[in-house]
């Protein structure tokens, strides 16, 4: 099991986002209800409510290119993890109840900065949702510090 940051931090409280452009290059940025454990170091697994993301998955067609950001809200450590698209489905129950359990720990590190729970989690656990996989070509130190946006990882084999 590979234990750099940039892998292990997918299993915390985080705030995540997904993003990617339409045929004319404009972005589309939509906010993850969470994350599928990571277990072969080259695929992320992300969820994201239906509702919120129908320019995000139409813009899949003309251009399958992804980036996903994962922010570890109470120190602002962060990854940017850029890749292909791979495959869109349904969430199974088993995924829902995931994305429940990781939107209640995010909500609890916003309430360390009092922020309000309640009115976090109505902002981030949207049903239905969609769990979109894609191949992870590169990974960017995104922390905001000297040295932010070094590259960690390159597949070169594209």
């Amino acid at each position: 099991m590979q234990s750099e940051q940039h892998w292990s931090i997918l299993t915390e409280p985080l705030a995540l986002w997904a993003a990617n452009c339409n045929a004319q290059n404009v972005p589309d940025v939509v906010k993850c209800n969470g994350n599928l454990p990571v277990d072969d170091y080259k695929h992320i697994t992300f969820f994201i409510a239906e509702s919120k993301s129908k320019e995000f998955i139409s813009n899949l067609c003309p251009n399958a290119r992804i980036t996903f950001l994962a922010t570890r809200i109470h120190d602002f450590v962060s990854y940017q993890y850029k890749g292909i698209f791979k495959s869109i489905r349904s969430c199974s129950q088993a995924e829902v109840d995931l994305q429940l359990d990781h939107v209640d720990k995010l909500t609890n590190e916003f309430v360390k900065l009092g922020l309000n729970k309640e009115q976090a989690t109505l902002a981030y656990f949207h049903q239905p949702s969609v769990a979109i996989t894609f191949e992870v070509q590169e990974i960017f130190e995104q922390t905001p510090r000297k040295g932010t946006g070094g590259t960690i990882k390159q597949n070169t084999a594209v």
